[in-house]
C-alpha cells in the first residue's frame, strides 16, 4: 500500500566531509529509505555539516577533543 509511507526527508547532522563522502551518505541513506518503503523519487536527504569547533562532547569541542590544528 502507498502513501505516506512513500515519502521520505531526513536531516543528517554531520562533522565536516569531502564530497566523495557525502555523496555515499545519500546514496546510502536513500537505499535504506527505498528498501523500506519509500519510493526514490520522493526521498529527500539534506546532510548539515558542523563545524568541529562548535560542536562538542565529553564537556568539551570537537576541535579540542580531537586535537585538531586551528584552521583560521
Amino acid at each position: 500500500m502507498r502513501g505516506e509511507s512513500d515519502v521520505a526527508f531526513v536531516r543528517v547532522d554531520i562533522a565536516k566531509r569531502t564530497q566523495e563522502q557525502k555523496e555515499a551518505i545519500i546514496a546510502g541513506i536513500t537505499d535504506v529509505m527505498v528498501n523500506n518503503g519509500a519510493r526514490l523519487e520522493n526521498v529527500q536527504v539534506l546532510l548539515v555539516e558542523h563545524s568541529p569547533k562548535s560542536w562538542g562532547t565529553h564537556g568539551t569541542t570537537f576541535h579540542k577533543h580531537l586535537n585538531l590544528p586551528d584552521e583560521d
